[in-house]
């Protein structure tokens, strides 16, 4: 699970996660059923893993890149690490950048449909 910005609501934490999302990595044409809903896909500039924003932890859910719809296999979850600063007495820390946390693979392996 990532780390959240002391002070921001579940919406707040979620519009920066998108936004770090659209601004570091490229959208696909793909969408894939998680959590009871489609969600859109992305990959990074080398092509090398496809990626699903996971809005209710602010993981990015790891899988392995392919050019055509079908199976796809989950490699793991990659933490999205929020850099802030919170001055003393501020209830809300101001949001400075994101970045990308670790990588955790293993576990539970499972497929994913692109559609």
């Amino acid at each position: 699970m990532s780390k959240r910005v002391p002070g921001m609501s579940d919406q707040e934490m979620r519009a920066s996660w998108q936004a770090f999302l659209a601004k570091e990595f490229v959208r696909t044409k793909f969408k894939v059923s998680f959590n009871g809903k489609k969600r859109n896909v992305f990959t990074d500039r080398r092509k090398k893993y496809l990626y699903v924003l996971d809005e209710k932890h602010g993981d990015l859910e790891v899988l392995e890149y392919r050019d055509s719809k079908g199976e796809t296999e989950h490699i793991g979850s990659q933490e999205i690490e929020p850099d802030y600063e919170q001055r003393s007495g501020d209830k809300v820390a101001t949001l400075k950048g994101m970045s990308l946390g670790k990588l955790k693979t293993g576990g539970n392996k499972h497929k994913y449909d692109l559609i």
